[in-house]
C-alpha cells in the first residue's frame, strides 16, 4: 500500500499541478449520489485515462517495475476511471476520496499481502496507513485524508448513504464529468482558507462575505491532447444562470494599442475596464482603500488596459527587459489632465522632455510617462506607433478579438523562453501559454508544437522523471 500511495501521490501532484480534467459520465453520476449537495469542492478524476495518456509503462525503469505492477493490480480492483475527491464542507471539513470497487475480495487480499491489518465493522472493511483511513465494502472505497478516526469516517458514510439531496442535484454538476479532471467549487467554500492564510482577510472581509461573491459556483475542466493542455472554466450565479454582470459592457480589448508594442514581445496582458461599474464597485470599499488610492484619479480611466514586454536573454544576469510598456485608455480629451493629476499624486520630481515625463531608475533603465490621443502610458522607451514592426497583426493574438481579458506568453521557437529552457531542462519547446475570457467563460491553453509523443502529458512526465 505504501508503494501504491507514493506512486499515486506522485502522479496526483503532477496532474494537479498542471491543472487537468476528465471522466466516465455513468459511473461518475452514481458516485455523486453519495456526496452531499452542500459539498464546497468536488474534483472528478479519470486516473485510468491519464495513466494511459502518460504512457506510464514506458517509464518503468524510473517508476519501478513493482510500482507499475501494483498500480495495474489496483486498476483491476478499483475503478480509477471515475474517482471523486471532495470536502465535507462542515465543522469537520474532511477531505474524502470516493471510487467504485471492482473486486472487493482481491482488494482485501492485496491489502493483507502488504502487511496491513483489516477490521470488519458494520459491513465495511477498515484499514489505514500514513494518516489515511480506507473504508470499503463490495461496491465503494472511501479514503479519508489526514484522519485515523474510523468511527467518524463511518458516521459520515452512514449520513451520506441516506442523503435527501446529493451532489447530483447541484446545477451543472455534470460538467465536471468531462475531460481528464473536472472541478466544481463554491466561492464561499474558499472563505475559511482565505481567513486562515490571507493576512488582509479582516481588512477585506466585507468584500469576501458579500452574498453575490459567496454564491458563485465555478466549474473547470482540462483536457490532455497531442500538443495541448486545454483548460476551460465557467461561473454561474446561485440560480444556476451564467454569471454576467448586468451593468458591465463586456467590450473586447482594443487591439489598436498593440501598434505600440514591438513584434518581438513575448508577454502580453490586457483587459477591458468598464469605468462606470469599476467606480461603483470601488465606492463600496472606498473606506478601506481611500488612503492608499485616491479614487478621483481613476475617474477618467475607461477602456482597455494593455501591458507588453520583451524579456530578453539578459534577464538571467538581472538586465532590464528589452521592452516594457503599459497603456491605459482614458476618456478622450482628458488625457493630459489625467496624467497631470497622477504625476502630482506621485509627488516625484520628473524630468520633462519632448512631451514626456522621464524618471531615471538605474544606469540602464529610464521610465517614460506620457499620453497620446485616447490613452496614457508608461514605458521603458519613448512611445511610438511601430506600424508593421508591431505585434498587432500577429496571428497568435487572434483570440484577443472577442475577449475582455487576455494573457499570452510567447514560447515559440526563437523566443527568449524557448532559447533559455535548454539551460535548465531537456524539453523541446515551440509554443505558447494563452488565457482569455469573455462574460462567464474562460479558456487557458498550453500548446507545444514541438511535442512528438502520442500525448503531451508523456513528454512532460518524461521531463519530471528525469529531473
Amino acid at each position: 500500500m505504501k508503494k501504491i500511495n507514493s506512486l499515486l501521490i506522485t502522479i496526483s501532484l503532477i496532474f494537479i499541478g498542471l491543472g487537468i480534467t476528465s471522466c466516465q459520465d455513468s459511473n461518475g453520476k452514481k458516485l455523486l449520489k453519495h456526496i452531499p449537495q452542500e459539498a464546497g469542492f468536488i474534483c472528478h478524476l479519470n486516473a485510468d485515462g491519464i495513466i494511459q495518456k502518460a504512457n506510464l509503462q514506458k517509464f518503468e525503469d524510473k517508476i519501478g517495475e513493482n510500482a507499475i505492477a501494483q498500480l495495474q493490480q489496483l486498476q483491476s480492483q478499483v475503478d480509477l476511471s471515475s474517482a471523486l475527491i471532495f470536502s465535507s464542507n462542515d465543522a469537520d471539513n474532511m477531505i474524502m476520496i470516493l471510487a467504485s470497487v471492482k473486486d472487493h475480495k482481491q482488494l482485501l487480499e492485496s491489502v493483507k499481502k502488504m502487511g496491513l491489518g483489516i477490521t470488519e465493522k458494520d459491513g465495511y472493511s477498515l484499514f489505514g496507513e500514513d494518516g489515511i483511513s480506507y473504508i470499503a465494502n463490495s461496491s465503494l472505497l472511501w479514503a479519508i485524508v489526514d484522519n485515523s478516526n474510523f468511527e467518524k469516517g463511518l458516521q459520515k458514510i452512514a449520513q451520506y448513504e441516506k442523503l435527501e439531496k446529493s451532489a447530483l442535484e447541484i446545477q451543472h454538476i455534470e460538467k465536471i464529468l468531462k475531460g481528464d479532471i473536472g472541478v466544481y467549487f463554491k466561492q464561499k467554500s474558499l472563505l475559511p482558507i482565505l481567513k486562515k492564510y490571507y493576512k488582509g482577510y479582516d481588512k477585506f472581509s466585507e468584500v469576501f462575505n458579500r452574498e453575490d461573491f459567496k454564491d458563485y459556483s465555478s466549474f473547470a475542466n482540462c483536457y490532455f491532447e497531442k500538443k495541448d493542455i486545454r483548460s476551460e472554466y465557467e461561473v454561474f450565479n446561485k440560480e444556476g444562470e451564467p454569471f454576467i454582470l448586468k451593468d458591465y459592457s463586456y467590450t473586447p480589448i482594443n487591439k489598436e494599442l498593440l501598434a505600440f508594442i514591438p513584434k518581438a514581445a513575448d508577454l502580453i496582458l490586457g483587459f477591458h475596464l468598464d469605468n462606470a461599474l469599476f467606480m461603483k464597485e470601488l465606492k463600496k470599499i472606498e473606506p478601506i482603500i481611500k488612503k492608499d488610492l485616491p479614487l478621483d484619479l481613476l475617474k477618467p480611466i475607461n477602456g482597455s488596459v494593455l501591458l507588453g514586454a520583451k524579456v530578453g536573454s539578459g534577464i538571467l544576469m538581472t538586465q532590464t527587459p528589452e521592452f516594457a510598456g503599459l497603456f491605459i485608455e482614458v476618456e478622450k480629451g482628458k488625457e493630459k489632465e489625467c496624467l497631470s493629476n497622477i504625476i502630482k499624486a506621485l509627488g516625484i520630481d520628473f524630468k520633462q522632455e519632448n512631451g514626456e515625463y522621464l524618471l531615471k531608475i538605474s544606469s540602464q533603465m529610464q521610465l517614460h510617462i506620457g499620453y497620446k490621443e485616447g490613452f496614457i502610458y508608461t514605458s521603458l522607451s519613448s512611445c511610438k506607433d511601430l506600424k508593421e514592426n508591431s505585434i498587432q497583426d500577429d496571428e497568435l493574438l487572434k483570440n484577443m478579438n472577442n475577449s475582455n481579458s487576455y494573457f499570452l506568453i510567447d514560447m515559440r521557437k526563437g523566443s527568449t523562453i524557448a532559447s533559455l529552457l535548454p539551460m535548465f531542462i531537456n524539453y523541446p519547446l515551440d509554443g505558447y501559454i494563452e488565457a482569455y475570457s469573455m462574460e462567464n467563460k474562460g479558456i487557458c491553453v498550453f500548446h507545444n508544437e514541438a511535442s512528438t509523443e502520442e500525448n503531451i502529458l508523456e513528454g512532460l512526465l518524461k521531463v519530471v522523471l528525469h529531473l
